[in-house]
């Protein structure tokens, strides 16, 4: 079942515009600590996408691996950590996410109901169509993958608050931004505000805080390399 995060409109006039693939790098600073994220995107047949997230140098610490439809929903994912024993695997049929897999070293195994919400388990990356919609706002669903939110499935809306110029790299860039919440009484608990490139949705910066008291963390883009469809 697909589940429209963007109007098929703007799926239709702005497919000419995405590249066939590509890989991008970018750069999280929190605190005194730097971590580095490599993403790769693919166009799949039927008009959707796969993207390959990897954290970490070397052998990766995580690699997440979203399957979205034509609407960037997700239909599949999978997150693979090898330090922590944790290997799952969801995907959606209808109304119903079922993940199953291993987390932490024990076996897991569950279904979420989902009525008509879209799964949008690929967060940023999954909201770039959105983004370059300029749409107001959309609610979505994701799972959580660590600490007490971890394989607790939650609603969050995405709205766009302004379009703003902010430099990534020596480039001032027309950004669209972006802050995403969790819905309802509960947006209260944690923001994060993210900013996209208004000529064509791709994510560039994320500004915001696991919990509270924790650091700040920025994430920016710093390479990316596409292909021609």
């Amino acid at each position: 079942m697909k589940s429209p995060l963007v109007p098929t409109l703007v799926l239709i006039l702005g497919s000419s515009l995405l590249p066939a693939a590509e890989n991008r790098i970018y750069i999280e600073r929190k605190g005194e600590t730097t971590a580095v994220l490599r993403v790769a995107k693919e166009a799949v047949d039927g008009g959707g996408w796969m993207i390959t997230a990897t954290a970490g140098d070397g052998a990766p610490a995580e690699t997440q691996v979203y399957t979205l439809d034509s609407s960037w929903a997700t239909i599949a994912w999978t997150l693979h950590r090898p330090g922590e024993k944790t290997d799952i695997r969801a995907g959606r049929e209808n109304d119903v996410i079922t993940l199953t897999g291993t987390f932490e070293g024990k076996a897991v195994q569950k279904k979420f109901k989902t009525g008509k919400v879209p799964w949008n388990q690929a967060f940023q990356f999954g909201l770039e169509s959105f983004a370059a919609a300029g749409s107001d706002a959309m609610k979505f669903l994701a799972i959580g993958t660590s600490g007490i939110a971890a394989l607790k499935i939650a609603k969050f809306t995405a709205e766009i608050k302004a379009t703003e110029t902010l430099r990534v790299g020596e480039k001032p860039e027309r950004a669209r931004h972006v802050r995403i919440s969790l819905s309802g009484l509960k947006s209260a608990l944690w923001h994060g505000d993210y900013w996209y490139r208004e000529t064509d949705g791709v994510f560039i910066r994320y500004s915001g805080r696991s919990g509270i008291g924790a650091p700040v963390s920025v994430m920016d883009l710093a390479e990316r390399k596409a292909e021609k469809p």
